[in-house]
């Protein structure tokens, strides 16, 4: 079971798993069962779930990020982030990233791309606008696999390091950025979240086939 649950049933934004509520800036707002950010020419519209009590940087370093994203349009900007988790104290992110290496691919962002693999993961250009996807990317044993609509994305890969911060201090998560630090927000995205959820350990993949 995930450790966090976005729903947006009855158009809240609180987590059904422990009632962590969501804070929603610059025009995001949650309706008809989704979470959406609005194009703007001045204000990044997003969304964060702060001051947790769970960690959302984990001792052994696997966990699992799972969502249901919907694009407005092929060409939201490179960088793009749906969903993120991040520590604001240790500077470590990972999240779904948005053609910022590959036009219309997506990718496993992270801080310096220290788990983001090669610059092009093979994965194949995305062409759903307007209706969601269901995306997973986890994290373990099996390195970092992402998942598209129940089938593999792209092959596994290895990484150097997976987060190892135990705390839950400086625990967040994100919505239609994929950080913030002192105030400033990076990567906007244009389109919505339906579902989205965080878990504290690997999915195998038939779990991440069916999450959410």
């Amino acid at each position: 079971d995930p450790v966090l649950w976005w729903k947006f049933d009855d158009d809240s934004s609180t987590d059904t798993v422990q009632g962590v509520p969501l804070t929603l800036y610059n025009g995001a707002f949650v309706a008809k069962g989704a979470l959406h950010f609005p194009t703007s020419t001045t204000n990044r519209p997003y969304a964060i779930a702060s001051n947790l009590t769970v960690a959302v940087t984990w001792e052994s370093g696997e966990h699992t990020l799972a969502t249901w994203i919907s694009l407005a349009s092929l060409e939201v900007p490179g960088g793009a982030c749906p969903m993120a988790v991040q520590n604001s104290v240790s500077g470590h992110f990972d999240g779904f990233v948005w053609q910022e290496r590959v036009h219309h691919q997506w990718m496993a962002g992270s801080e310096n791309y220290r788990r983001s693999g090669p610059a092009d993961n093979g994965g194949n250009a995305e062409s759903v606008v307007g209706y969601p996807v269901h995306m997973v990317i986890t994290y373990g044993a099996r390195g970092v696999c992402i998942y598209r609509n129940g089938v593999a994305y792209c092959p596994c890969y290895d990484v150097p390091f997976f987060w190892q911060d135990a705390t839950s201090m400086g625990s967040e998560v994100l919505f239609g950025t994929r950080g913030i630090h002192n105030g400033q927000t990076f990567g906007t995205f244009t389109g919505s979240v339906e579902e989205a959820a965080v878990y504290d350990y690997e999915l195998s993949p038939r779990q991440g086939n069916v999450s959410l």
